[in-house]
């Protein structure tokens, strides 16, 4: 027996009826207690505990069915009140393949993501549907990354630059495998009994390689034969080679052009142009273009203050190399190799992620940017997503978050085109208030009865409310860096936040430039978002509210190009130009009082109105899209209905699903809906 007097085999059910009973409140359930255990919220007088759940699942299993048996622990029939679910992943790249297995499965079972939404509270805040990569839109971001990577196609916004560690490790990786390939190279030349390096008439060997075969043997000690050319003279060749390459300094070169530039000079034929110095002594240049210290007569670590590294591209100083990088040169057998190796320290996020994935047994087909072998498009995704656990972590967060920013790319052109299915939106706003009900079907037989509802929704935000919401994210946020500052006590400086911004932008923002038509400043009010989606960054997680169109998101960039950060304790007028802001949304659009559109335009407007079908909703789909797609004149494409929830504020708030349809075609539709 335990302390608590309960045998071993009996434990378990003493302390579900210990959380039931609400004498204990927490319950910590473990892989085996994943299915048969009941602690839902039931809805009988035997359980007394009738708290709202809160399921936390601190790791997703690998199975989605045995995710559904952990979450159905919580979320069953018969129940007083559904549970709140939060999922623990962190930004590490790999990791969210587990959590889109588990979403994908959630969301064809029609379990939580959007079947039931009051058990995440909102699919898309605390729900896995942001996870699920794998579907056509991500795979078809997915077949644009292999594109992009493979370099046939260009990116629809630019590319992160590779980090340094990575971009050094890459780089020596390599050079060994060049210097491994060379070896083999000379091998096999040592083996057939040629030498490596060294052409026709030039004596070379390996104790003394020349400058052309990398070393720093002086050339004018080696004996040149040339080829009979025609028209060609051997002496005159001799001399040439004497005046251009073999000469130990520039000063032949240096008295020509000064002879030159005093000819002209003394002519008068040009008293505005005045030569003072030649280019090699004014411009930066590569080491092996040095004027001052010739590479073929001095030391390759030596150099001029305007040298620069032929591999590195940086000045000699800077070279993190130069021990070796000193012998890079342009001309000669070694240029390939040199020039191959500037190549790949110029790593670019291509270049670097092909590296990656080759190694991990993704190949990037230069025809087509597919994977390599037969491409098979239901487990495309899951496979690439499998494959980034085979990588470090900066290389899995670099590869996903770039294929997470591809697939909102792609959900943003099909959302424009009138391709995405939405699936269940919510009709959401500070009031939301039903003004008018028109029945267009009365009830009959199998068939239930048809309402046209029409919707006004107050989108603005009052000057209360966002002080309020911008106290509570300080509040917010000073707590989370105490936190932070209890974990680097605690487990020093490894215990930081992989994602945490540098520099916080939450407060008030006002325009730098007012509206060209209404000559009117922006207002808006910048919280930097909680939590994070897959491929989220600082940049992508920022939500804003203004005066009259309420929240929405926005990129922290395109805040700070456009915005400057107002404090309202200091600029007194902020709070006025807010207010009246709010006051002026109410009833105008942002298009001014010369709008094309006239009174009916909603564009900016802070109440605007919503039509919605609430009864019997198949039969009414399928009629309101039938007239919309007579109404639509571009080209081809059709247009599909979405399904909406509507909750009416106030404490008597109507909640229901409905039909929404397009303000600019209710009209139709209610006519052909009409009985």
């Amino acid at each position: 027996r335990t302390a608590n007097g309960v045998s071993g085999d009996e434990q378990n059910i003493f302390e579900r009826e210990e959380f039931q009973s609400g004498a204990k409140l927490v319950a910590i359930i473990s892989d085996a207690a994943s299915s048969g255990i009941s602690l839902h919220c039931e809805n009988a007088a035997r359980v007394k505990n009738q708290r709202r759940r809160v399921h936390i699942t601190l790791e997703l299993p690998w199975s989605a069915d045995k995710a559904i048996q952990q979450l159905g622990r919580s979320h069953r029939s018969n129940q007083s009140s559904a549970p709140e679910y939060k999922f623990l992943i962190s930004s590490v790249g790999g990791e969210r393949r587990f959590a889109s297995a588990v979403a994908r499965r959630l969301e064809s079972l029609g379990a939580l993501t959007q079947g039931d939404r009051r058990a995440t509270v909102g699919a898309k805040g605390l729900g896995l549907t942001a996870f699920n990569l794998d579907t056509k839109w991500g795979r078809s971001a997915l077949a644009r990354l292999l594109k992009i990577i493979a370099g046939v196609s260009s990116p629809p916004y630019s590319l992160p630059p590779v980090p340094l560690a990575e971009k050094a490790a890459l780089t020596e990786r390599l050079e060994r495998e060049a210097a491994a390939e060379d070896k083999l190279l000379q091998d096999a030349a040592d083996d057939f009994g040629f030498p490596m390096y060294g052409g026709y008439g030039v004596t070379t060997t390996k104790e003394a390689p020349t400058v052309f075969a990398g070393g720093t043997t002086d050339p004018t000690k080696i004996k040149f034969s040339f080829a009979d050319v025609d028209g060609v003279d051997e002496k005159d060749a001799e001399k040439e080679l004497e005046e251009v390459v073999l000469d130990p300094t520039p000063t032949k070169k240096k008295q020509a052009l000064e002879k030159e530039a005093a000819a002209k000079s003394s002519s008068g034929d040009d008293d505005e142009v005045e030569i003072t110095k030649t280019v090699g002594d004014a411009l930066p240049h590569a080491r092996p273009h040095c004027m001052d210290f010739p590479f073929a007569s001095t030391k390759h670590a030596d150099a001029c203050p305007l040298c620069y590294c032929f591999v590195c591209d940086t000045p000699v100083e800077n070279c993190p190399s130069w021990h070796s990088h000193c012998d890079a040169t342009d001309v000669g057998p070694t240029a390939d190799v040199w020039r191959a190796k500037r190549e790949a320290h110029k790593v670019t996020f291509q270049y670097a992620a092909r590296i990656w994935l080759r190694s991990v047994g993704i190949e990037t087909d230069s025809a087509g940017g597919q994977t390599g072998g037969k491409q098979d498009t239901k487990t495309a995704v899951g496979r690439f997503l499998n494959r980034l656990l085979g990588l470090k972590l900066v290389q899995q967060n670099l590869l996903f978050e770039e294929f997470a920013k591809l697939v909102e790319h792609e959900v943003k052109i099909a959302r424009r085109e009138g391709r995405y299915d939405e699936a269940i939106t919510e009709i959401k706003g500070g009031v939301v208030k039903i003004t008018d009900r028109e029945t267009l079907q009365r009830p009959r037989d199998n068939v239930g009865a048809l309402e046209h509802l029409t919707v006004e929704i107050d989108r603005g935000i009052p000057w209360s409310d966002v002080t309020a919401k911008l106290k509570e994210a300080n509040d917010d946020a000073a707590k989370a860096e105490e936190a932070r500052k209890e974990r680097l006590k605690t487990f020093g400086a490894g215990a930081t936040d992989m994602r945490r911004a540098p520099k916080s932008l939450n407060g008030f923002w006002r325009s730098k430039a007012p509206h060209p038509i209404t000559k009117r400043h922006s207002h808006l009010l910048a919280i930097q978002g909680k939590s994070f989606m897959p491929g989220e960054t600082r940049d992508t997680s920022l939500r804003i509210w203004r005066p009259g169109t309420g929240i929405w998101n926005y990129g922290a960039t395109q805040l700070l190009q456009t915005y400057a950060r107002v404090d309202p304790d200091v600029d007194e007028a902020f709070q006025r130009e807010w207010v009246a802001e709010f006051e002026h949304a109410k009833a105008h659009c942002v298009h001014g009082a010369n709008c094309k559109t006239g009174p009916s335009c909603e564009v900016g407007r802070r109440v605007v109105t919503a039509h919605v079908l609430k009864g019997s909703l198949l039969t009414a789909m399928r009629d309101a899209e039938k007239t919309l797609n007579q109404h639509i004149t571009s080209g081809s494409r059709t247009t599909k209905v979405g399904v909406c929830r509507l909750c009416e504020t106030g404490t008597n708030g109507e909640s229901l699903l409905g039909i929404k349809i397009p303000n600019q075609f209710h009209g139709d539709v209610i006519e052909a809906l009409a009985e």
